[in-house]
């Protein structure tokens, strides 16, 4: 009995992790087709995507947009690092968590500035 009970667990566990990761992936790809389109509005978006990797300004601008879209930005350009600790807890400890988040999630000096930085801890070059 104890170990079905464990067995369904885990199986739960499982699927609820399954379903965290497709509505995340679900929430970053309508983040960034609205930054997007919002962006380039009336542009060529691969012209405009190619701006961004060569444009700080630009990659700026679409650093903060997509974070705002995700949650992780607020209106009043704060941090809001509820999710990405539950995301970054998966693979590190404790003491290794709050390093990453001081190092990642520190002010910058613009909002700009604090999502590409953001961006790039969790490996989004932009």
């Amino acid at each position: 009995m104890k170990v079905t009970l464990v067995v369904c667990m885990v199986l739960i566990s499982a699927v609820l992790a399954a379903i965290d990761k497709t509505q995340i992936e679900e929430k970053v790809k309508a983040a960034l087709k609205k930054c997007l389109d919002d962006m380039a509005a009336g542009g060529n978006k691969d012209e405009f995507i190619a701006s961004i990797r060569s444009n700080p300004e630009i990659a700026g601008k679409m650093s903060v947009c997509f974070l705002k879209k995700i949650g992780w930005m607020n209106s009043d350009n704060s941090l809001n690092t509820t999710e990405m600790k539950q995301i970054v807890q998966g693979g590190l400890n404790a003491t290794e968590t709050e390093k990453f988040l001081d190092r990642c999630t520190a002010d910058k000096g613009s909002p700009e500035a604090t999502a590409t930085n953001v961006m790039g801890c969790f490996g989004v070059a932009v």
